[in-house]
């Protein structure tokens, strides 16, 4: 069963649960453990499947370790030529995020 949600609040989500917005659904399939030679650390990807109407879908990694989430914050995709950010552990808007919680954020949303 879908959930319908807005983007620009606070969303809690669980693992194969959908969330549905207005142009796609996301779906947090787990995390996984990825090893680095560059860190002495491994890095946590939170993996989340963007289905998109007409069966198209896309996978979603957000890590606090790398990347465009390495301020703990956004992950950037693109949705029917739409640009949204994943945003986990902490939202630049709405402070901070429980471990359960997450932003979805469109480009020109003023939040």
């Amino acid at each position: 069963m879908f959930r319908f949600v807005l983007t620009a609040k606070k969303n809690r989500f669980s693992k194969d649960e959908p969330l549905a917005f207005k142009d796609f659904t996301l779906t947090y399939i787990g995390d996984r453990q990825v090893s680095s030679q560059k860190s002495p650390n491994d890095y946590i990807f939170r993996d989340f499947k963007v289905h998109i109407g007409g069966g198209g879908e896309r996978t979603v990694s957000w890590s606090k370790e790398i990347g465009a989430a390495n301020d703990g914050a956004a992950m950037p995709f693109g949705v029917t030529g739409v640009q949204y950010e994943l945003e986990l552990e902490k939202s630049k808007k709405l402070g901070k995020l429980a471990a359960d919680e997450l932003v979805i954020r469109a480009e020109n949303s003023r939040f």
